[in-house]
């Protein structure tokens, strides 16, 4: 009977645990969950339009065209540099 008591005070435990931990993981990333949510929003809403523009292009010019993009979008990111 010890036995049984032990499963049940360890399978509590284990799912209180698992409480915090998803918890405080939400708590950590909640100042980006709007980011996130607008990235999903956008990811899906343009995916059609990339899919079409890779078949035309072909992958390797949309990988291209992806990097190059993204890496003029980084560069440019509001700040003025006066040095």
């Amino acid at each position: 009977m010890a036995g049984f008591q032990n499963d049940i005070t360890r399978s509590v435990l284990d799912v209180v645990l698992i409480g915090v931990l998803i918890g405080t993981s939400l708590w950590i990333l909640r100042p980006f969950l709007g980011a996130a949510i607008w990235a999903v929003t956008i990811a899906t809403a343009t995916w059609p339009l990339m899919i079409s523009i890779g078949i035309f292009v072909g992958p390797v010019v949309l990988a291209v065209a992806h990097t190059l993009l993204s890496a003029w979008i980084d560069e440019d990111n509001g700040e003025k540099d006066f040095a």
